[in-house]
């Protein structure tokens, strides 16, 4: 999954933004510049644009992207729980997800409330980003139109291996609507072997006899217009 621009917002809300580089802490090894963007490659007295500073968030959300995706839930996320939880590692660094393993979607909402001190010290700032983001969490994904509009093109038999570079979820018909509801995922490191493809007016899929269940799946592996390998905007609903 990919953050949202709901979820880039939260999270530049609460960053702000400063085109000059500064440092925190006289401490600090490195300046901090843009969203947060911290590091060996910001100098003192350097100076960016809005459009280097979006560029910079843009790269380093991926790094809490991933965090995100690559960690075991013990439920399937959806849009808002991916943006909170990317919102909240942003904040806090990916290992804060470890706090919450084997943990129910109700007892991290709950639980991220707490993380409100920073040095010892409750500090408002903190209490007010934790409120949003157990509020985006939460919230409901709202059914949408576009859902519906998705239609088959064509379809053709085709063998292959298809290698994820990121997770990536399967269904039981090759179309993204409210009522076809996630069956599994694949992840980057693992493979799956298809024989048929199936194109539709938003995506690529392709498809598989399951072993197991013998139940033909269906895989999105990128947009059908623009070509975009594992950009799965929009598939968990």
């Amino acid at each position: 999954m990919r953050i949202s621009e709901k979820g880039k917002n939260l999270i530049k809300s609460f960053e702000g933004v400063r085109l000059k580089a500064y440092k925190v802490l006289s401490s600090e090894r490195y300046y901090t510049i843009g969203y947060g963007h911290y590091g060996e490659d910001v100098t003192k007295d350097m100076v960016i644009t809005m459009e280097t500073a979006n560029k910079l968030f843009d790269k380093d959300i991926q790094k809490y992207e991933n965090a995100v995706n690559n960690f075991t839930f013990s439920f399937q996320l959806n849009q808002n729980q991916f943006d909170a939880l990317t919102s909240f590692c942003y904040n806090l660094g990916p290992a804060i997800l470890n706090d919450f393993r084997s943990k129910t979607a109700n007892q991290i909402a709950n639980e991220m409330l707490l993380y409100v001190n920073a040095g010892g010290t409750r500090l408002q700032g903190l209490v007010t980003r934790r409120k949003k983001e157990v509020e985006l969490f939460n919230a409901p994904i709202e059914k949408t139109a576009e859902n519906t509009t998705e239609k088959i093109i064509k379809e053709y038999t085709e063998y292959g291996t298809f290698f994820p570079s990121t997770k990536i979820f399967f269904r039981n018909k090759p179309l993204i609507t409210n009522d076809n509801t996630i069956i599994g995922d694949y992840r980057q490191g693992e493979s799956v072997n298809y024989d048929h493809v199936c194109i539709t007016s938003k995506y690529v899929y392709i498809s598989w006899i399951s072993a197991t269940s013998g139940i033909r799946r269906y895989m999105p592996i990128r947009e059908y217009n623009n070509g975009n390998y594992g950009i799965m905007w929009g598939l968990i609903k």
